[in-house]
């Protein structure tokens, strides 16, 4: 268990990040598949794009203070508060990361990612039993929009936390 607890999420921040492709248009984990903005406000969209260029050159905190001027502007950008929660989490902030990906989910019920990255958080923070809810969750609405791939590791993952 150990060892898990430091594989688990490393592997799956790797994944959260890669799949969302973070640096073009989010996918919209809906299913007619259309690609949502970044932001709706011009401004918003140039702070969105530095805090992502901040955030490959690992610097969280910095990425953090621009995410945080998207919010201002556009207080219901999932994307705004899915990239500051992926920062909080290489910052091992776990419960503002979990604060981040309950918005991004109460903002889209059906974006799997914010999940997928939300049993992430209450993993580390012990929480095994919601991190296993979200996990299935996350899996479910994966195979919703047709990636098996995602949907299987998501299952991986929950099925290794119950181990």
């Amino acid at each position: 268990m150990k060892r898990l607890h430091k594989i688990l999420p490393i592997a799956l921040l790797s994944l959260t990040v890669t799949g969302l492709n973070i640096n073009a248009q989010v996918a919209n984990a809906n299913t007619t598949k259309q690609p949502i903005q970044i932001a709706q406000n011009s401004q918003a969209a140039s702070y969105y794009q530095e805090a992502v260029r901040l955030l490959d050159a690992k610097k969280y905190r910095e990425a953090i203070a621009v995410i945080n001027k998207v919010i201002v502007i556009e207080p219901n950008n999932q994307n705004a508060y899915y990239l500051r929660g992926i920062c909080y989490q290489y910052l091992e902030q776990q419960q503002q990361a979990k604060a981040d990906f309950t918005n991004v989910i109460k903002l889209d019920p059906t974006f799997p990612y914010g999940y997928l990255s939300r049993g992430v958080s209450n993993y580390l923070l012990r929480e095994n039993n919601s991190a296993i809810q979200d996990f299935k969750t996350a899996a479910d609405l994966f195979t919703k929009v047709g990636d098996t791939k995602m949907a299987e590791t998501a299952l991986r993952f929950a099925k290794r936390v119950q181990e």
